[in-house]
C-alpha cells in the first residue's frame, strides 16, 4: 500500500540521515547543526527525481508491500 511505501521511504531518509550526521561529526570534528527543513525537502525532491524507476514488469511499486 502507499503507506508501506511511505514508511519504507522514511525509514530509509532517517537512516541515511544518521549515517551522514555520523561522517560528518567524525571526519570533520565540528560540531554539526540541524539540517534546515527546506533544505531537507529539496535533497528528498533531487533524490526522488534522480533515482525515479519505473517497474520492469509493469507492476505498481505498491502491489510488492502487499
Amino acid at each position: 500500500s502507499d503507506n508501506c511505501i511511505k514508511n519504507h521511504f522514511y525509514s530509509k531518509l532517517r537512516k541515511i540521515l544518521r549515517k551522514l550526521n555520523t561522517v560528518i561529526h567524525s571526519h570533520l570534528r565540528r560540531e554539526y547543526r540541524q539540517i534546515n527543513i527546506g533544505t531537507l525537502y529539496k535533497i528528498v525532491e533531487a533524490t526522488e527525481e534522480r533515482f525515479k524507476e519505473e517497474p520492469a514488469c509493469g507492476f505498481s511499486v505498491s502491489v510488492a508491500c502487499q
